[in-house]
């Protein structure tokens, strides 16, 4: 849920204040989507599919020797199959796992804790690091889910930014090669010691099954404080963020900050966030 919805009343805490993102503040509820999709679950148009549910429904599929989906069940199948398997609502919290990482980088910035050095090791071919990269790693392919997203060029598109941040476990990735929205999450079969719990079986997915750890971009972007040329931005980054585009006189973006800059700005607004903290 939105770190602003009060899970008591579920009212909106930062109604008609600055705070509150303009798509909010725009929203037309008479045109809403989320209720008749989300609340109604006998909505014809809109079928909702969890673990369970997807679990029910991959027997009904057939592939090909490629593994193309050639044939499935038709609409009206796929609704009495799921009319006898409700959707299992997820218990409503704000709080998501504390994230070392995250918290050693703020650290860094704050001269808290020195910068890690690289890792300047040269290692034979042979060697258990070179052979077995996913050794010692917290496995963040198994905590964290990426999508894709655009660079903002208008800006009701940084304001969708500042919306999706008001959701606990959501981050924005920021490099000059491509932005993401980053879910903070876990596999549930990511087990205690990062290790997968299904490794070898069937009910392991071919995503995890081929994937090449050698050109793993997880561990350089999620398992170091601040690694270079990727910035992390989240809820409490967002006013020094929005900071760093440019826009006309008609909400059109002419300037986006590269990576670099952006990641000194909200860096200085970190320093001076808690230097003015310190002397309250």
């Amino acid at each position: 849920p939105c770190r602003h919805l009060d899970l008591d009343t579920f009212d909106c805490t930062v109604h008609d204040q600055p705070e509150q993102p303009s798509i909010c503040v725009n929203y037309n509820p008479y045109a809403c989507w989320y209720r008749s999709s989300l609340e109604d679950m006998t909505n014809p148009d809109h079928l909702r599919v969890d673990r369970t549910r997807f679990e029910a429904l991959l027997p009904l599929l057939e592939f090909d020797d490629d593994r193309r989906i050639v044939a499935g069940p038709e609409w009206a199948e796929i609704e009495e199959l799921f009319s006898t398997i409700p959707v299992v609502e997820p218990e409503l919290r704000h709080q998501v796992a504390a994230e070392p990482v995250f918290e050693q980088w703020v650290e860094v910035v704050l001269g808290r804790r020195s910068t890690p050095e690289r890792d300047r090791t040269v290692y034979d071919g042979r060697d258990p690091e070179i052979t077995a990269p996913c050794h010692g790693c917290s496995a963040p392919c198994c905590s964290t889910l990426i999508f894709p997203l655009d660079v903002p060029t208008t800006t009701s598109a940084v304001d969708y930014i500042h919306f999706l941040l008001g959701f606990a476990g959501l981050e924005i990735g920021v490099a000059d090669g491509g932005w993401a929205v980053v879910v903070q999450t876990r596999c549930r079969h990511l087990t205690d010691d990062a290790r997968c719990g299904v490794y070898g079986s069937d009910d392991r997915p071919l995503l995890c099954r081929y994937y090449d750890e050698h050109s793993c971009t997880y561990k350089p972007q999620f398992a170091e404080p601040r690694p270079d040329h990727f910035l992390r931005v989240r809820h409490e980054q967002y006013e020094a963020f929005a900071e760093c585009f440019q826009f006309d006189a008609e909400g059109t973006v002419v300037a986006v900050a590269d990576t670099a800059t952006m990641r000194h700005n909200i860096e200085a607004r970190m320093v001076e966030t808690a230097t003015e903290a310190a002397s309250a």
